[in-house]
Formats: structure tokens, sequence, C-alpha cells
């Protein structure tokens, strides 16, 4: 039995959040070589640019999207506050793949499909029974899971894939009641 906790969130008024952010994606990649040289891979990536490098997408993405999203999936998770770590895009064209791999020092990973023209391409994760976790996700929705399953995106289609991708790990801030002081 596999009972790994995947949540799925759709994010609110995603179609205009989508057209700025791909124009601000786009700008960025009209600045910086973004291609990931490597036989395995086959994508365009901000991952490895300099921490220092301007990130216009980012500012956007987390100061205007994705606070209300985070937010439901902290009360969902019955936890009050969150954080993000480290952030990155990815762009897959035709056959563009990203291998087996998990995240370490952060409780979850978490991909906003941000273009998904066929959910077949949708990032796929293994349960700790070995096995590929089925869940439904779209363009739009924010899938995130624990940090430690494996997961992968799985060669691309002939249309463009381009996701947003982020680590965060949630936490329960407690009050000291006047009996406990």
């Amino acid at each position: 039995m596999c009972n790994e906790m995947i949540l799925v969130n759709t994010v609110n008024d995603h179609l205009r959040h989508k057209k700025t952010l791909l124009k601000l994606i786009d700008d960025f990649e009209s600045l910086h070589d973004t291609r990931v040289v490597s036989g395995v891979e086959n994508i365009s990536s901000d991952w490895e640019m300099p921490k220092e490098s301007k990130k216009e997408y980012l500012e956007y993405f987390f100061n205007d999207v994705i606070g209300e999203t985070m937010d439901s999936i902290s009360q969902t998770l019955g936890l009050s506050s969150w954080t993000a770590h480290d952030a990155w895009y990815q762009r897959y064209s035709e056959q563009g793949t990203h291998g087996w791999h998990n995240h370490g020092k952060t409780q979850f990973a978490n991909c906003y499909f941000l273009e998904l023209p066929d959910s077949s391409y949708k990032t796929e994760i293994v349960g700790s029974n070995g096995e590929i976790i089925e869940y439904d996700a779209k363009e739009g929705d924010v899938v995130t899971f624990p940090a430690w399953l494996k997961h992968r995106s799985k060669p691309n289609g002939k249309e463009r894939k381009t996701i947003i991708a982020f680590n965060s790990s949630f936490e329960l801030v407690t009050r000291a009641l006047p009996e406990e002081l």
C-alpha cells in the first residue's frame, strides 16, 4: 500500500499569471544562456544561474501568485506557516527530460505547471513501495509532495512544458498559554 501525501491545488487566476510569468521567463532567457548541457536532461533552466541573478519572474511568483495556494496547503496540513527554499523554472521542449532525483534538506518539493498542454507529461513520483503514484494534475496546478520521494519528468511530447519548481517547509507555530508560563 502506498499512502504518501501528494497534494494538488489549482492556482487562482492561472491564465493571467501564466501570461505574465511566461513573459518574465522569456525576458530572463533573452539575457542568459539557460540551456542545460547534458545528454540526459535536454531542458532550459535557471537552476545553475548565480543566486544573485535578478529573477523577476520569481519576485512576481512569490509576491502575486503562490502565497494563497501555499497558505491553503498549510491549513490542509494543520500547520501555521510555510517557507520556500530555492526556486527555479524548467522548460522542456520535445523529448526534454529530467531524470530520477529527490530533494534533500527540505520537507516538500513543489511543481507549478505553468505550461502543461498534455497532463500525461506531469511529474512522475515514485512512492515508498517503488511504484509510480497516480494523481490528477493539469496546467495551473501545483503538486506538493514529500521531497524525499523520487520523481522525474519523463521525455516530453511535442509541445513545450514549463514549470516553476520550489522547495518548501512548513511549521507549527504555537504560543504559550498564560498558565504555561
